[in-house]
């Protein structure tokens, strides 16, 4: 089908992974699970801060 992107549910990736992808033409979509952030707002808020 010539698919070039695939999806991440478990948080953010590597660095590396990212690099490699951009070499590759690959797009990688974070998706992060967000039904299990009760209690751990502010590290979620960091690490969206980070990514962005």
């Amino acid at each position: 089908m010539r698919w070039n992107s695939f999806r991440m549910y478990l948080g953010l990736a590597p660095d590396f992974w990212y690099d490699l992808a951009d070499e590759y033409g690959i797009l990688i979509q974070n998706e992060w699970p967000m039904w299990k952030n009760r209690g751990w707002n502010e590290q979620i808020e960091k690490e969206y801060t980070d990514w962005v």
